[in-house]
């Protein structure tokens, strides 16, 4: 009565499961939901926890820049080589790993995007804390 599932069930999940980690990544960082630990930058002033995700942004998308690198030669050696993934059913490799790079290309856009708001952030900081110091300078200079 037992049901058998077909063989190749185990490998297209295995497949999937690499596709969906690395479509995922970009959609959480894209919506600001990755795990994080605020023991450190809990205690940063406003000022200092934007900078600090600006370095966030600028180590992000370099380490993303050298995977998309590494994974686009690893992937093109691949499907140059034309390399299989011998399971169930065959197929080439290539078609498994051109996720890694394209997925690395996709989390360093979103970084860059994470950057670009974060100058903006701090742009508004520096203009406001400019406004901030004219009119206590206008305050200071009013005959009292």
């Amino acid at each position: 009565m037992g049901f058998s599932s077909p063989v190749w069930i185990v490998q297209f999940n295995e497949y999937a499961l690499l596709w969906i980690t690395f479509l995922g990544t970009t959609w959480v960082l894209a919506r600001d939901k990755h795990v994080s630990i605020d023991l450190l930058t809990g205690r940063f002033s406003q000022r200092r926890k934007t900078w600090f995700e600006l370095f966030h942004g600028i180590l992000g998308t370099v380490v993303c820049l050298v995977f998309i690198w590494y994974g686009f030669w690893t992937t093109f050696g691949q499907y140059k080589r034309g390399i299989l993934d011998v399971q169930a059913v065959d197929i080439p490799k290539y078609l498994i790993l051109m996720i890694i790079p394209i997925g690395f290309l996709l989390l360093a856009i979103q970084f860059i995007r994470q950057i670009y708001n974060t100058c903006v952030d701090l742009k508004k900081s520096v203009n406001m804390n400019k406004a901030d110091d004219k009119q206590n300078l206008s305050i200071d200079r009013k005959p009292g």
